[in-house]
């Protein structure tokens, strides 16, 4: 289970873009700039239920269930934790974020010349998690690079 908040909005205009958002076996964290969705395995899917997660309770979770160890005690008790605060969260409407995904057709080689915010660029890579960065898998369609590869999909917006 990955640690996804630092794509999480610092702004508290749209609440729900502060949260990490669950639903169907699947995580996404968005600011607006920078999307990332995950697909959680069996076990996190059965534990964690849909509905949205603070940063801190995300946290926890994901430090709890590391690649090394799962300490079930404190991931249980995170995801409990987080059900108090359910009822604040009902009103949220996260957005259709899916529109944003590119076909394979629209997609081509990354243009070198494009320019990020340094630490989304950053973020981004460091959420790939790899020992080697295979670059061929960073496309491109113009306005945002897109990645995807196991169980992983990511966006970040050019700047202009």
């Amino acid at each position: 289970m990955r640690n996804i908040t630092s794509f999480l909005s610092k702004s508290t205009i749209k609440s729900e873009l502060a949260h990490v958002y669950v639903y169907d076996g699947y995580a996404v964290a968005t600011d607006g700039y920078r999307l990332v969705e995950i697909k959680l395995n069996d076990y996190c899917t059965e534990h964690i239920k849909d509905g949205y997660y603070t940063k801190e309770k995300w946290v926890a979770m994901s430090k709890a269930y590391s690649k090394k160890k799962l300490n079930i005690i404190a991931f249980m008790t995170a995801i409990a934790e987080n059900k108090v605060h359910e009822d604040m969260r009902k009103d949220y409407k996260y957005p259709d974020y899916k529109i944003l995904m590119p076909k394979s057709e629209d997609l081509k080689p990354i243009d070198t010349s494009s320019k990020f915010e340094t630490s989304y660029i950053v973020d981004f890579l460091t959420m790939i998690d790899s020992i080697t960065i295979d670059l061929s898998l960073i496309k491109d369609n113009g306005k945002f690079i897109y990645y995807e590869n196991a169980g992983i999909k990511m966006l970040l917006m050019k700047r202009n």
